[in-house]
């Protein structure tokens, strides 16, 4: 298991074409026309890869990201005691903001599963994601591996549901993520 994460952990700056150590910076590293595309179960789970999202758009790539749901069902931090539709909103509010902040200029698409329910509308999961990876083409997928680098429920199915993507390198969020994956920046 620890040669698997070694090797994902050195293949996120490889396949981004931004391995340390070359000077220049990472516009000259990077070709424009490549597609590097997030799939996550919430909003906030992109700040896993905040800083490989930032970089790969900082570079030239077009970073896509969709998220599963709107994270509806989680916990309002913001004092104001949001539940259901109105937390989901404004977590979406926040999940745009992040990656407009983090320099992607698309905005992320949600495919408004419940918060929660993933794993019981595994097989809907899937097949939405696969129409929505079809029309994308990305070159590289950042998402959630088996476990679901967590263990939570809706990133275990968000793996399993983007794991069929043909043609396309999918790479372990802990390979992007110091601490857990060997990833070193």
């Amino acid at each position: 298991m620890k040669l698997i994460q070694l090797v994902a952990a050195l293949a996120v700056p490889f396949l981004l074409g931004l391995a340390s150590g070359r000077a220049g910076s990472a516009a000259e590293t990077v070709k424009p026309t490549k597609v590097l595309l997030g799939v996550f179960a919430h909003p906030d789970d992109e700040t896993v890869c905040a800083g490989t999202l930032a970089r790969a758009a900082a570079g030239g790539w077009e970073v896509r990201v969709i998220f599963a749901t709107s994270g509806d069902a989680g916990e309002d931090v913001s004092g104001r005691k949001l539940k259901g539709a109105a937390l989901g909103q404004e977590r979406e509010r926040e999940g745009t903001s992040a990656l407009v902040a983090l320099g992607v200029k698309r905005p992320p698409t949600y495919l408004g599963f419940g918060d929660g329910t993933l794993a019981k509308v595994q097989p809907q999961v899937t097949d939405r994601l696969m129409k929505e990876l079809a029309g994308l083409k990305a070159d590289v997928i950042l998402t959630f591996g088996p476990d679901g680098f967590t263990g939570h429920a809706d990133h275990i199915a968000v793996g399993k549901a983007t794991a069929p993507c043909p043609g396309t390198a999918c790479v372990n969020l802990k390979a992007c993520t110091p601490g857990h994956g060997g990833y070193t920046a």
